[in-house]
């Protein structure tokens, strides 16, 4: 399987690992509950979110000679989406693994 990102977004990779340890950790810590499921998923989505937010806004700078601005960014992805939508995908996955059961 080939991984595509850009920038930091092999990060989503990671955050995603932690959100599974997390779980397993809380499902055996309490079995026969469904929530965790949920929490972790949640979890996930917010470090997602937030770590998307922070890596790709786009801080402006000015050329002092011609009083230009211009973006000098490099975009955070993994396979071209960006960090922060992969929010959304960790919170479905926790909440369909909460419905699952």
């Amino acid at each position: 399987m080939i991984i595509v990102w850009t920038g930091l977004g092999w990060l989503v990779l990671v955050t995603a690992v932690v959100g599974i340890f997390i779980d397993n950790a809380l499902i055996r810590a309490i079995p026969n509950e469904t929530w965790p499921h949920l929490l972790s998923g949640s979890f996930a989505a917010v470090m997602l979110f937030a770590l998307g937010w922070l890596l790709n806004r786009r801080p402006r700078q000015t050329n002092s000679r011609d009083r230009v601005e211009f973006q000098n960014r490099v975009s955070h992805t993994l396979y071209y989406i960006p960090i922060e939508y992969w929010s959304a995908v960790a919170f479905v996955a926790g909440l369909l693994a909460t419905l699952k059961k």
